[in-house]
């Protein structure tokens, strides 16, 4: 019994360490999530965390066909379009 209780003991500390790893790694996510909205559009940042978070959404649920692909592509030019936008200041 006393294994037992050593081994559930371990586990339960390995299972806390993991889920201060995991919470480490968001924060750390979501702070270059805001370094690279703040470098795609230093003026709109919200928007383009939205987009951001777009991109994420269809990567997250993304499949392996060819209209996955595509899908990426399109978001990643929309991203590609706003970044040039912010950086000339004007709306094209």
């Amino acid at each position: 019994m006393m294994d037992e209780e050593k081994a559930i003991l371990d586990l339960t500390k390995r299972l806390l360490q993991v889920q201060s790893d995991i919470a480490h790694l968001q924060a750390s996510v979501n702070v270059l999530k805001a370094c690279v909205a703040i470098l795609l559009v230093p003026d709109q940042t919200e928007e383009a965390l939205v987009h951001l978070g777009g991109l994420e959404e269809l990567i997250l649920n993304a499949d392996p066909t060819e209209s996955a692909r595509e899908k990426a592509v399109d978001v990643i030019e929309a991203l590609q379009a706003l970044r040039k936008r912010g950086a000339s200041g004007a709306d094209s």
